[in-house]
């Protein structure tokens, strides 16, 4: 069975925490769409979105009604904290790396390490 991806994006005003509790509920899907497509959430799987979560709907476009199922294949939290991860990471590996071409680079006005010949 081949699928499509709906990719849509909302800017909503309000504190994150606000914002993620209000859309961790698959009921609040009913109160963000617009009233003339009698949305309805028929069965969810989970009260929280979570991945995995299954959403049936149902609605009616032009007079003609539709059901469809979702489900949630990435979660935002999750999404948030394996990019917070991996820029930590790369935090990590970019100072050690300045750390050690600091330590291979000598102050101006120093004597140059022992061994080494002056020009």
């Amino acid at each position: 069975m081949s699928g499509r991806v709906l990719r849509r994006r909302q800017i909503v005003p309000g504190a994150l925490e606000t914002v993620f509790a209000f859309f961790e509920s698959p009921r609040n899907l009913e109160a963000i769409t617009p009233p003339w497509l009698r949305f309805e959430v028929v069965h969810a799987s989970d009260e929280t979105m979570r991945l995995g979560t299954e959403i049936e709907y149902r609605l009616r476009w032009q007079r003609m009604p539709m059901r469809w199922l979702s489900r949630l294949f990435a979660h935002a939290r999750i999404v948030r904290a394996q990019l917070e991860a991996i820029l930590d990471a790369l935090r990590e590996a970019i100072a050690a790396r300045f750390a050690e071409r600091r330590a291979e680079v000598a102050p101006l006005g120093a004597a140059p390490p022992a061994g080494s010949r002056a020009t």
